[in-house]
């Protein structure tokens, strides 16, 4: 039985079997899984084979919503209240692209440093495939699964007809903070920096509630919570991660055999995203090839 001190926090909403990919791989490692299942998959917590630690609270989660952070920060006090020493942040569309022993290896040298792509909004703003960031953060966020409850509906409809207003009269678009911080999901870090997380994360309700109601949380504020407690002495803004961007889009490129040696070749951990699992077959076997 090994003892596991780290932590591979993974956010899911589908394929079932690359999950289990994932949780195979880190089988007989330092590394414990821990899953947030978004709640409309169409597979259960239950059908997921291999071991692993579930967040029973599953949540629905869309893309840039509130509860994707949420699910986030859940995943981080779980691991953390296990005692978990490091914390690597994957969707279940991701997977390693370096071998175990050389992610441990990584984790000894680098227990204390925080690897996060963190940058200033005004300069996210000048990235092409972010040209609808501004949007996305100066408009009422409308959810587009169904309301579940009465509440749920009062809710949607205000804010239904609240955005319409918002396109229509400028002055009730959202102002922009400043000092507000913004990048990509996906993150490696120490254990001082979650705990100072989790406290910021609870202690910070204005700008939760704040960002509760547009389509941007889970790029912004992690990011920006991160700004205010983070050393720069041991930060890295890199998150290490490999993904295929086309120009003007938001989300990367999935990535096929023809991409392998480049991911091979990469510096980063993790790669993203992937859709075939003859894919992950031929850069595992390319992984024990070179280890």
């Amino acid at each position: 039985m090994y003892n596991k001190p780290y932590a591979i926090l993974i956010i899911s909403h589908k394929s079932k079997n690359q999950l289990e990919r994932i949780i195979s791989f880190f089988e007989n490692s330092l590394f414990e899984v821990y899953i947030h299942l978004d709640k409309t998959a169409d597979f259960k917590l239950s059908d997921i084979k291999g071991e692993f630690r579930p967040l029973i609270n599953q949540l629905p989660c869309s893309w840039g919503e509130y509860n994707v952070t949420l699910a986030t920060f859940s995943l981080l006090e779980k691991a953390f209240n296990d005692g978990k020493k490091y914390f690597f942040l994957i969707s279940g569309e991701d997977f390693p692209i370096k071998s175990k022993e050389y992610l441990h290896e990584f984790v000894k040298e680098n227990i204390l440093n925080d690897f996060f792509n963190v940058i200033p909004l005004s300069e996210a703003l000048n990235d092409s495939r972010l040209i609808n960031f501004k949007n996305r953060f100066r408009f009422v966020h409308i959810p587009k699964r169904s309301p579940s409850n009465f509440l749920e509906k009062i809710k949607f409809s205000f804010f239904y007809r609240f955005k319409k207003l918002q396109i229509k009269y400028d002055f009730l678009k959202f102002s922009i903070p400043r000092n507000i911080y913004v990048g990509v999901n996906w993150f490696n870090l120490s254990r001082d920096t979650v705990e100072k997380l989790l406290i910021g994360f609870k202690g910070n309700f204005l700008l939760r509630q704040r960002l509760k109601i547009c389509l941007s949380s889970e790029e912004i504020l992690p990011h920006t919570l991160f700004w205010i407690i983070h050393n720069p002495q041991t930060w890295i803004n890199d998150s290490l991660r490999f993904a295929k961007w086309k120009e003007r889009k938001a989300n990367p490129e999935y990535l096929d055999k023809s991409d392998v040696d480049d991911l091979l070749k990469s510096p980063a951990l993790f790669a993203r995203k992937f859709n075939d699992i003859s894919v992950i077959d031929y850069l595992e076997g390319k992984l024990l090839r070179i280890n």
